[in-house]
């Protein structure tokens, strides 16, 4: 029911913006607006303001601007009136058509700048493979989880950003990359591939989100704490905590946490954790 809810919410959302916009470039452009809904026929409620009429309808598929004068609603709604749609040069009626999937466009660019500024672009300051997909062209090379990449195409890489550009650079022409593996430096020759290379850096064990009314939130795990062990065993990293997730679906394990400094611990009824 909460996710029916959500959806029909988030729905609405697009619906809103993309109508609104339809509605702003007609009143911007001197169109009369006859009816704005969301909701497709019949009304539900609805109430009037000037000449337009705001409704919320019963079918939540879509919804609709009633312009003055649209000749797709039949010959006898327009009259040749200044402030009817078909009395419109064709680039002002362009215009009102386009205004609406325009405004989706903004009200998603605007959602990922915003998400940007608030939690800021993550970036890892490591150089440490967390991650290495089977079958991946990293697998194929012989690049491993837990190496660290000391040089790309024989520059020295601090951050998994210099990583990134330097895989970039081999994708296209090949070469070498210099890795550190229980204390001794392999140069691991790479070669042309398509896709995504497919490794990832090593990433705290830190908790983002719990699920509400989760097993993890009926322990008091929070999001922001760090997690320690799973079960008697080490985390080293996210990735290792998914893997031990993983090996133990529906056990009850120990879990040892950490909190602004303090360690705390609780059994937590493992769940199922999908593939990536």
């Amino acid at each position: 029911m909460t996710y029916a809810l959500a959806f029909v919410f988030v729905l609405g959302i697009l619906i809103f913006v993309h109508e609104f916009g339809h509605f702003l470039a007609a009143k911007l452009s001197g169109i009369r607006v006859e009816r704005f809904s969301l909701g497709f026929p019949p009304k539900m409620v609805g109430f009037r303001i000037g000449e337009t009429e705001y409704c919320i309808s019963w079918i939540p598929l879509g919804g609709y601007v009633k312009l003055a004068g649209q000749t797709d609603l039949g010959p006898e709604e327009s009259t040749g009136a200044p402030w009817e749609f078909s009395s419109k040069p064709l680039k002002v009626r362009a215009g009102v058509v386009l205004a609406g999937p325009l405004m989706n466009f903004f009200l998603a660019f605007f959602i990922f700048v915003g998400r940007a500024w608030i939690q800021g672009v993550v970036q890892y300051d490591t150089t440490w493979v967390g991650w290495v997909r089977p079958g991946s062209p990293a697998e194929e090379v012989g690049i491993r989880r837990g190496d660290r990449i000391l040089e790309v195409l024989g520059r020295k890489v601090r951050t998994w950003r210099d990583v990134g550009e330097g895989l970039t650079e081999v994708v296209d022409r090949g070469g070498i990359v210099k890795v550190e593996r229980g204390g001794d430096t392999l140069d691991i020759v790479v070669s042309f591939w398509k896709g995504d290379f497919g490794i990832k850096p090593t990433v705290p064990a830190l908790v983002g989100s719990v699920v509400p009314g989760g097993p993890a939130e009926r322990a008091g795990i929070q999001p922001g704490d760090t997690i320690l062990t799973v079960d008697g065993t080490e985390v080293r990293d996210w990735y290792g905590m998914r893997e031990l997730v993983r090996a133990r679906p529906g056990k009850t394990v120990k879990i040892i946490w950490k909190r602004d400094g303090r360690t705390l611990e609780g059994e937590v009824t493992l769940e199922t954790c999908e593939e990536e």
